[in-house]
């Protein structure tokens, strides 16, 4: 008993490190991009390079030898299963699929006017909303949610997914093709929000354009950049929980309705070196804010957002008539964590994260906006021709799946 406990605390100690050195990275990288003027760089760069579907490949033809999914459009329930079955196997879409899912996209959300979005619950009727936390490209994870959850269906079974697709696991572009497809096959039980890693410059350095590159092109990425700015960064479920990947601003008077007010050209914020205005702050601050156990607010170690209380978290909800707040962006233990009196909820779905820790991944199960989730924490269930350490290590945990027939 005395050895396990002792194993037990060093894996505690050893990730509390790698979480500092993590927070760390971030702020280095932010503090770079403020000094340099990286950012306006890469935006103005990738602005000038966009095209059009034929010249993205969308156009181009599939060829017989191909053994991936294929998708009709708009995707359907066989679509979503063939495109996790690919997944699961490291088979990435072809171009002309993954082109025309960013563009289906890009015209899906374009439509909207609002970077709040809202997700209705019914009790009576039975529904489930699932809220998925950061998956960060590790495919058998979010495979795993939906074995055990069941596919998206509208008025069933709905999934608020709470950014952090990409970066840093084995198989990024396969879980954005996953995600992508599901919410234009359901997008009424699919929502999406956007995380601090659907950002360009943090793309650049956590390995997600690198990944899109190497699968198709550069343009390829500058197009699936598009659909990530204008991707919703908050989502009410029943008029009672917000969802937000990071958190709450430092602005006490802060309300629902001024963050529906905002336009969605505000989540630009996100592509400036240093955000100095209310609004700015707001939707920076949505991203990449964390709760602690102190009372009002304090810098954040990570470079951006701050660190809030209960007592902000209670009067932000009281001026807002929500029940609680869930976010995402920090890994837990056990896959989630409880604050504030049960007011904020932090789910993190991304186990085993980049081979680097033994915390679990989880969901929270939503049957009434009024009374607290229900989480369901799991380890990622992988292959059993990829069981083992295998899928402690991203790099040998992709080139494995491709070796599966």
């Amino acid at each position: 008993a005395g050895a396990g406990a002792g194993a037990g605390a060093t894996a505690d100690l050893f990730d509390s490190v790698w979480a500092v050195l993590y927070d760390l990275d971030e702020k280095l990288l932010l503090d770079e991009d403020r000094k340099t003027g990286h950012l306006a760089e890469v935006k103005l760069t990738r602005k000038s390079s966009r095209r059009d579907a034929k010249a993205l490949g969308a156009h181009t033809a599939v060829p017989d030898s191909y053994d991936g999914a294929r998708i009709a459009f708009p995707p359907t329930v066989a679509d979503v299963t063939a495109v996790m079955d690919a997944a699961s196997k490291g088979k990435t879409l072809h171009v002309s699929y993954f082109v025309q899912l960013v563009l289906g996209m890009r015209e899906l959300l374009a439509k909207r006017k609002s970077l709040v979005q809202d997700v209705p619950l019914d009790a009576a009727a039975g529904t489930s909303v699932f809220v998925v936390g950061d998956t960060h490209g590790q495919i058998f994870d979010l495979l795993t949610i939906f074995a055990h959850h069941g596919l998206p269906q509208p008025g069933k079974r709905v999934y608020v997914i709470n950014g952090d697709y990409v970066d840093r696991g084995a198989d990024q572009v396969g879980v954005l093709s996953l995600v992508y497809t599901m919410k234009l096959a359901f997008p009424d039980a699919v929502f999406l929000n956007r995380g601090n890693h659907e950002v360009s410059r943090i793309n650049a350095r956590y390995g997600f354009e690198a990944a899109v590159r190497e699968a198709y092109s550069a343009a390829v990425f500058d197009a699936v950049i598009d659909t990530f700015e204008l991707l919703p960064l908050w989502t009410v479920i029943g008029g009672k929980v917000l969802v937000v990947h990071g958190g709450l601003s430092q602005f006490d008077d802060a309300t629902l309705d001024e963050l529906r007010a905002l336009p969605v050209a505000a989540a630009d914020a996100l592509n400036k070196r240093r955000c100095k205005t209310r609004a700015d702050l707001l939707v920076e601050q949505a991203l990449w804010s964390d709760p602690h156990d102190e009372p009002g607010y304090a810098p954040s170690p990570r470079g951006a957002g701050v660190l809030w209380g209960p007592d902000v978290t209670e009067a932000f909800c009281a001026r807002n008539g929500l029940a609680m707040v869930v976010r995402s962006h920090e890994k837990e233990a056990a896959g989630y964590r409880f604050m504030h009196d049960g007011r904020v909820c932090t789910v993190f779905s991304a186990s085993y994260y980049t081979g680097k820790s033994d915390n679990k991944g989880a969901v929270l199960e939503f049957t009434d906006a009024s009374r607290a989730p229900t989480p369901h924490a799991f380890y990622a269930e992988v292959p059993p021709a990829l069981a083992g350490t295998v899928e402690r290590d991203p790099a040998r945990l992709r080139a494995a799946m491709r070796t599966q027939s």
